[in-house]
């Protein structure tokens, strides 16, 4: 299961994975609640999700899914990216 709380740096690289066993082996996938996936900067393979160069906007719950004849079996993760201070003007 993926982590329930995540708070990567703005400008970052987020790299999280989810892993689920069963028979038949379960397919894995991520989605975000709400909202698409960030486009252009997120790669999903499998059960990991990469998504590069976060800002603020990428901050909310994502879910990783799997599924397979048997069911389907959810995971929910919020992530919070926290924004790099601002540099005071002197």
């Amino acid at each position: 299961m993926p982590p329930s709380l995540v708070t990567p740096m703005q400008h970052s690289t987020f790299q999280g994975t989810c892993d689920a066993e069963g028979f038949p082996a379960p397919m894995l996938n991520w989605n975000r609640l709400v909202m698409p996936l960030p486009v252009g900067k997120t790669d999903v393979k499998g059960g990991n999700l990469t998504i590069r160069n976060l800002s603020p906007a990428d901050s909310g719950f994502y879910e990783c899914v799997a599924k397979n004849d048997m069911g389907i079996k959810r995971a929910r993760m919020n992530m919070v990216v926290q924004q790099l201070p601002k540099k005071g003007l002197c």
